[in-house]
């Protein structure tokens, strides 16, 4: 059975918070000294290095009886979590390197990093209260019972993690059995990313629709504006401009949630509807340093390509990603025959070969679908099925 993460809001008392935010600067000081330490034998060439469990040791036992005390005020597991993260971030690092690759050291975690996770089921205790309503609490050490609301038993949870985030609002995050899909049909698709149109999708069963990109951004962008200027008049260190802060990462949060949301209903739509699908590989790093970034970072192509991969892993599917320099607008999906390049201007050009009008978006899909092998592997007819594909590519 595969695992599944599942995130909902929790409500710690006023007092739970206090004891919240002392762990959360704890796990801080532990990332810092730990990379501190490795960056201290990295650059001093230290022949004998200590190992991850005598420098956890250090830090998270021998400090808190000598140099720390206060470090007592988190719970053991969080701490010695926090040495792992650093750790892991360590090894990336190195991994990195050893490819040839550019790589910093890890960065140190300053006050907005507010997280701190406790792995194992043994390291908290849940209750559910109110199965009716969704209502839980979970014990956390140093803290106590902490309510909160899931529309899931996380009872079975094997993992937590407790962030807060930058409006004020505290999550808790668990890693829970994925939950079993119903099969779905024999369909494959391929999709078509773009800006004014988010997706365009056809299918092996010749369907075909386009789904507009939503502007969440530029819809809550004269608001942003407003609070963003009014945090600019205010004073530093003052109670207005931490209220105005608040101000401002909640319009950028409705942004986050209105988008997410979206993504969320669209990727499950597709999931349900196919058993395979084709996307194709785009640079969006180096477009987002394009003209068109503020476009494409509303788009968010990334997190929509990464809720369809584990959305179709959990549902027994897939997801093919073709080569980004494949010609998939330029060929003709009806024929194969090359069109040469097309500007972003042209939305439907004539293929000089079989004189087939073509729509930009759909031929670009048919041609993903064409190269991830989706339609001879489901239907294995060969030209008959481009025959058929035909059809979702005229304009």
């Amino acid at each position: 059975m595969s695992k599944q993460g599942y995130k909902t809001r929790i409500y710690p008392t006023s007092g739970q918070e206090q004891d919240l935010a002392r762990i959360f600067g704890c796990v801080r000081f532990i990332f810092n000294q730990y990379t501190t330490y490795r960056d201290y034998e990295y650059e001093n060439q230290v022949q004998q290095r200590k190992t991850h469990s005598q420098l956890r040791s250090i830090l998270t036992v021998s400090n808190k009886k000598t140099a720390f005390p206060w470090l007592t005020q988190a719970p053991a597991g969080a701490l010695q979590e926090s040495c792992a993260q650093a750790k892991d971030a360590y090894a990336a690092m190195v991994k990195k390197r050893a490819a040839g690759k550019k790589a910093k050291t890890p960065r140190r975690k300053r006050k907005g990093a507010q997280s701190f996770r406790l792995p194992g089921a043994n390291s908290f205790k849940i209750k559910v209260y109110d199965a009716k309503r969704g209502k839980f609490k979970f014990y956390i050490p140093k803290v106590g019972w902490v309510k909160g609301k899931a529309g899931r038993n996380v009872e079975t949870a094997t993992s937590l993690t407790i962030s807060k985030d930058s409006t004020g609002k505290y999550w808790a995050s668990f890693i829970l059995e994925a939950q079993p899909h119903p099969a779905a049909p024999a369909q494959a698709a391929g999709i078509d990313l773009g800006l004014t149109h988010l997706v365009a999708i056809t299918t092996t069963s010749g369907r075909r629709h386009k789904i507009d990109t939503p502007q969440f951004y530029r819809k809550n962008q004269r608001k942003l504006t407003r609070v963003q200027r009014k945090f600019a008049r205010t004073k530093k260190g003052s109670n207005n401009r931490a209220k105005a802060a608040i101000a401002v990462a909640k319009v950028h949060q409705k942004t986050r949630n209105q988008r997410n949301d979206h993504l969320h209903k669209l990727t499950s739509t597709i999931t349900r509807e196919n058993q395979a699908v084709a996307v194709e590989t785009l640079n969006v790093a180096g477009l987002s340093r394009t003209r068109l970034a503020k476009s494409i970072n509303n788009a968010a192509w990334v997190t929509l390509i990464s809720m369809l991969d584990y959305k179709l892993a959990n549902a027994g599917g897939r997801l093919i990603k073709i080569d980004r320099f494949a010609p998939t607008t330029q060929t003709c999906s009806v024929c194969g025959a090359p069109g040469g390049k097309k500007a972003l201007n042209i939305r439907t050009w004539v293929c000089s070969h079989c004189n087939t009008h073509l729509d930009r978006d759909y031929n670009a899909a048919v041609n993903i679908m064409l190269a991830a092998g989706l339609v001879e592997s489901l239907n294995a007819c060969g030209e008959g099925v481009r025959r058929q594909l035909a059809g979702t590519v005229l304009v």
